[in-house]
């Protein structure tokens, strides 16, 4: 088995633009400001924000869920173009204070040699060495 791991960091300013977002996106979490985005740290970390709507300087604490926080940074992800397999799993973690949406793919069945299928190869009779023999 081949095992892929990949971290992409997101900057606090990623972080607020993500959760920006996310609040456009999400009917039930409607918010178009977010003046600040911080991640507590814990085992997955939280990202907490403070938003407001539109026409308002009230602003709200919102504290995200783990599934939440990945479905934001891979949205952010895809506007970014930034490619991510679908298969892959995927799961959060802080490093250096930054946050990571860390990417673990699995693929490519190692086989033993009995169990692979080789190809049948000529026979190389007629094939000279390198050294000329």
């Amino acid at each position: 088995m081949i095992t892929e791991i990949r971290m992409i960091a997101f900057s606090p300013e990623a972080l607020v633009e993500a959760v920006r977002l996310f609040g456009q996106s999400n009917h039930d979490r409607f918010f178009t400001q977010v003046r600040e985005a911080y991640v507590q740290p814990g085992s997955p970390p939280v990202v907490v924000a403070e938003v407001c709507g539109d026409d308002s300087d009230a602003t709200d604490t919102i504290e995200f869920t783990p599934a939440e926080t990945a479905a934001f940074l891979i949205l952010l992800c895809r506007r970014q173009r930034i490619p991510l397999p679908h298969q892959a799993e995927k799961s959060l973690r802080l490093v250096g204070g930054d946050l990571c949406l860390v990417v673990t793919r699995q693929s490519f069945p190692c086989r033993s040699p009995d169990e692979a299928e080789m190809p049948e190869l000529e026979p190389a009779a007629d094939l000279e060495s390198p050294d000329g023999g």
